[in-house]
């Protein structure tokens, strides 16, 4: 699917490939995008990853996608330390916000994509030097199938060398509190059952019911970045309230971390 292809209907009777009901209610919202940049302006890991960010790409430059830019504050701050960047999302609405928030010395730098992150292929095959898809948007992709398709694609679009900074949340972060605990029993009977929406949990996010948000085990996100011919460099685990890094280790790694930001290159 091109980018831009009839995207922009709220009547469209077929959804997107990859895009579920309630993903393509938040994606065609005009309220979450004119609030996007507001809620979340002091949103713990907002402030983690776009450090992370800086710390990983701010001595080099090159051409960058954001990939599911939202408001484009990641792309914003990649082109403000000399990246070119292509800032893509689902949302029309998002897209407009970005470019209307920044200035033209930061648009200049970016270009606006609308497209569908389940199906990357309009981007060229080894053209970009670094890829960053950040606050559990891999997650949001609804299937297992897509969300490889996703990442395949992310490498296909890289060159040797290149980066990907990801972040994803884990699954055992619902330990936490005892609906978490229960739904753990639930997914986990599902697990072994072999049902197609195992790790994905419904939400209410923002006023729209039913996004779903895949939780990862560690292994799953690993293997999954391998799958695509993707190399795990470096992995900060994040606490699941404050987004700190609560430092290395096995069972950080696997059991107590809320998510992570996993720096993987292209061989």
């Amino acid at each position: 699917m091109t980018p831009g292809s009839g995207f922009g209907s709220t009547r469209r009777k077929r959804l997107p490939e990859g895009v579920n009901q309630s993903l393509w209610a938040y994606a065609t919202s005009q309220r979450l995008a004119d609030d996007e940049t507001h809620t979340f302006a002091d949103h713990p890991l907002i402030k983690t990853d776009l450090n992370w960010i800086k710390e990983k790409l701010g001595t080099t430059t090159g051409l960058a996608a954001d990939l599911g830019c939202g408001s484009g504050r990641a792309s914003a701050m990649l082109a403000n330390i000399g990246w070119n960047v292509i800032s893509i999302d689902l949302s029309p609405h998002m897209l407009s916000q970005f470019i209307a928030e920044n200035q033209p010395s930061i648009n200049r730098n970016c270009l606006c994509v609308q497209g569908n992150l389940a199906r990357l292929g309009f981007i060229s095959d080894g053209s970009l030097d670094t890829a960053v898809c950040l606050f559990s948007t891999l997650g949001m992709i609804p299937r297992k199938h897509d969300r490889q398709l996703c990442l395949n694609a992310i490498c296909c679009a890289l060159k040797p060398g290149g980066k990907l900074l990801i972040h994803a949340h884990n699954w055992f972060v619902q330990h936490n509190h005892r609906q978490g605990l229960r739904w753990m029993a639930f997914d986990t009977f599902r697990q072994f059952t072999g049902h197609y929406d195992y790790g994905n949990r419904d939400a209410q996010y923002r006023g729209i019911p039913g996004v779903k948000i895949h939780m990862f085990h560690w292994n799953e996100i690993r293997n999954s970045l391998a799958l695509a011919g993707l190399h795990v460099k470096s992995v900060v685990n994040l606490h699941s309230t404050t987004a700190q890094n609560i430092g290395n280790g096995f069972l950080n790694r696997h059991f107590r971390s809320g998510g992570w930001l996993i720096e993987a290159t292209k061989p």
